[in-house]
């Protein structure tokens, strides 16, 4: 999994649309996150290399599985699009109704918004006032986004910032047609492209993943033949892998002993399966996962959750860490050292590395700490 997730020395990328389409999208919920990701898998990477391809239409930012936001290249966006559309769609009245808003208001608004963004991008604040809007106008822009005519761009601030700003769809992405995939192959290609980058995988964890309903993932499962049914040494339950990669999975493997990386929050390595006793210990499942399933920033060494980090801005920068169990000094000094280089990633300039001894498990504590983990550790 390591050498599929590009989280090998040897098998470090060098294109970015290419390691996004093997993780199957880079998860975009946390601004700097998928920056964070592409850090941990490419020989050389620098932001830049990123927003290129968001101003050029070659990826963007969607909501797509789970109903998170993912960056999806170009070529994938109309696959997900298409096998997702009913969870963004499924409530969309009622959203809009608790939002004190008709259908026919909506598309009132709708249309101002977009004719607003010709030729533009905004932000929610710069279309309020463009349109002089009373009503609330995240909720439209949110299914506006979920429809289709719009697209999350860049944020106000640059890579860092959480506050995006919109631009049309099809100024976006002008090469590309929502209409390519139905929605029924569009779930069995997905499903197909999931269990092959990330199987071994349970039904569980290709139901959590997309997010679609088990019925929806035992036709698809059922509907190809090339998915083989095994299991895995030292794990409960039915495993399906891919019928090309059984001869690779059943290989010994070298030695993941000397890989280490800091991997962001709702990093794919882990937030791409529902159970992940493959690779955090029972006993700090509580320090990693939050009650929602999301995955914190994590120390991965040799495969396995050795510790947690957070990026704290301020009164000064730093790159906190919290490991496990002991390590031996060699190991220590090169998660300090890799510390020091995402601490710079970040800030463009020197962090601290702080050591840490605890933290309050992120299942004790409010919805949405699993950002911040080590922010107040007492």
């Amino acid at each position: 999994m390591l050498d599929k997730q590009h989280l090998c020395a040897g098998s470090a990328g060098a294109d970015v649309l290419q390691v996004a389409d093997d993780l199957l999208g880079l998860h975009a919920t946390v601004a700097r996150s998928p920056y964070l990701q592409l850090r941990a898998r490419m020989r050389t990477f620098a932001p830049m290399q990123l927003d290129v391809l968001l101003d050029a239409g070659r990826a963007a930012k969607l909501a797509c599985m789970r109903r998170t936001l993912f960056i999806e290249s170009a070529q994938l966006v109309p696959l997900v699009f298409a096998a997702t559309r009913k969870l963004s769609s499924r409530g969309r009245e009622r959203f809009l109704a608790a939002n004190g808003l008709t259908p026919r208001r909506y598309e009132r608004i709708a249309d101002r918004v977009a004719a607003e963004l010709v030729g533009r991008a905004l932000d929610t604040r710069q279309l309020r006032a463009a349109i002089a809007a009373t009503e609330p106008l995240s909720p439209v822009i949110i299914v506006m986004c979920d429809e289709g005519r719009l697209v999350r761009w860049k944020g106000t601030g640059g890579w860092r910032s959480a506050r995006p700003t919109y631009r049309r769809f099809e100024e976006a992405l002008p090469t590309v047609s929502l209409e390519t995939w139905e929605e029924r192959p569009a779930v069995r290609e997905l499903v197909d492209r999931y269990v092959r980058r990330y199987g071994p995988v349970t039904e569980r964890d290709i139901a959590w993943w997309t997010g679609l309903g088990k019925t929806s993932v035992r036709a698809a499962v059922a509907s190809l033949p090339q998915l083989v049914r095994a299991g895995v040494e030292g794990l409960d339950g039915v495993f399906f892998i891919h019928a090309a990669d059984v001869a690779a999975a059943q290989r010994p493997a070298a030695s993941p002993a000397g890989e280490l990386s800091l991997l962001p929050v709702l990093d794919p390595y882990l937030q791409g399966y529902r159970d992940r006793e493959r690779c955090v210990n029972p006993r700090h499942h509580r320090l990693v996962v939050d009650r929602s399933g999301n995955v914190t920033s994590v120390i991965l060494v040799a495969g396995c959750v050795a510790g947690v980090w957070d990026f704290v801005a301020t009164p000064s920068p730093e790159l906190r860490l919290l490991f496990f169990d002991s390590l031996d000094d060699l190991t220590r000094r090169r998660v300090r050292a890799l510390a020091a280089e995402v601490g710079e990633f970040l800030t463009d300039g020197p962090a601290d590395v702080v050591e840490l001894d605890r933290m309050t498990p992120l299942t004790d504590r409010t919805a949405g700490r699993f950002l911040s983990p080590l922010r107040d550790p007492h």
